[in-house]
């Protein structure tokens, strides 16, 4: 009895080291998109697969057809709430491009944008990186 337990300790205090990267594709306009994706330990691959998603339409699977979505939506911010002080977020990075038809609030917006990068490190101590490139 006592060794199934040292094991799923074991590994449960190595799944705890473990980097888990999240990435979020977002494309706006004419043909407009939007992409995740998921990696263990290196974070390009999270990149990649989220670009890759991101022009693709997706449909859900057939078994969600039969989902009770607001039980559904309920169990998992509870399961978020229960994870939340286990979750630990060590750096955010934005890439991106805009523009608008207006080259003074593309600078105006990419401006307040930077300065809102700026407020978010300095306030959380955290490796916050906005890189927004006015097109």
């Amino acid at each position: 009895m006592i060794v199934p337990l040292a094991a799923a300790a074991v590994a449960l205090f190595y799944l705890n080291a473990i980097p888990v990267h999240l990435a979020l594709c977002l494309r706006l306009g004419t043909n407009g998109g939007f992409g995740a994706g998921v990696s263990v330990f290196e974070p390009r691959f999270a990149l990649r697969q989220a670009r890759r998603r991101q022009g693709k339409e997706m449909k859900p699977p057939a078994f969600l057809k039969d989902v009770d979505w607001p039980a559904a939506i309920e169990a998992g911010f509870r399961a978020l709430q229960s994870l939340s002080g286990h979750i630990r977020v060590d750096r955010i990075r934005l890439f991106g491009y805009f523009g608008f038809g207006d080259a003074a609030l593309t600078a105006l917006v990419c401006g307040g944008l930077t300065a809102l990068g700026t407020a978010l490190r300095c306030a959380s101590g955290r490796d916050v990186r906005l890189n927004l490139t006015p097109d």
